[in-house]
């Protein structure tokens, strides 16, 4: 698939809870669809995305002169009710480029001047692409804004096991889920039929504090998105549980 063409607009983004603006702040998405929102994680100032849309498809570009690469954003439908029981899935249909971060996002919601939100994850740390994280953010600590809760290993079904082995080719679709305090996910080669909650090899589980059980927005997640290249998601769904 091609790569994203950058556009030379830069904006605002808004952070729309229940049919109100929440949150304003400056960041380095340049250009977003308007069926579409989006917040930075881990922002740079140097490092510019363009997140497109289509109705089976969302694509996030990383501008070709970025330096890094290391942005992480979370993106949603603007059309998708705020949900705290909630499975949002998504094909991620090419790797782009093997140290992208793919995932999803639960319960994004404004505190204070950041947000609070869960996120499952392709792990990209020392190249182990079997590996997959859950972790709980909170962006009002920016030096700390993440914490793992759990990681699991699925080389049994996605290959891999050791740097540099090779994993199961994409497409990958992911589902995550987020019910009370359980958070879970399952994952799988879309050549594959799709596995159960709870498959050994297939996912994880994992338990969040009190402070990530409101409802909130939910959507994808995009990371370490490296210049001139893109993240493809196709057939993205946001369900309620």
């Amino acid at each position: 698939m091609p790569v994203l063409a950058p556009t030379p607009v830069r904006r605002r983004l808004a952070l729309v809870t229940v049919a109100i603006l929440a949150l304003l702040l400056t960041g380095c998405i340049r250009s977003i669809d308007p069926a579409l929102d989006a917040f930075e994680l881990t922002p740079r100032s140097d490092e510019n995305y363009d997140i497109t849309y289509w109705p089976t498809a969302i694509a996030v570009g990383g501008d070709a002169a970025n330096p890094h690469g290391t942005n992480r954003m979370a993106f949603w439908r603007r059309s998708d009710p705020n949900l705290a029981n909630v499975e949002t899935c998504a094909t991620w249909t090419t790797t782009g480029h093997t140290f992208h971060q793919e995932g999803a996002t639960l319960r994004l919601r404004p505190v204070g001047e950041g947000v609070r939100a869960i996120t499952v994850t392709k792990n990209v740390y020392l190249e182990q692409f079997w590996v997959f994280n859950i972790h709980v953010w909170d962006t009002n600590t920016p030096e700390a804004p993440f914490t793992m809760v759990g990681s699991f290993d699925l080389s049994s079904t996605l290959g891999g096991g050791a740097t540099g082995q090779p994993v199961a080719p994409f497409p990958w679709r992911l589902c995550a889920r987020a019910q009370g305090s359980v958070v879970d996910f399952v994952v799988w080669p879309t050549s594959q039929a799709r596995p159960a909650y709870g498959t050994p090899g297939r996912g994880g589980s994992a338990l969040v504090g009190g402070n990530w059980l409101d409802a909130g927005t939910n959507g994808w997640f995009g990371g370490h998105i490296q210049p001139n290249s893109s993240i493809w998601y196709s057939d993205p769904t946001v369900t309620p549980l």
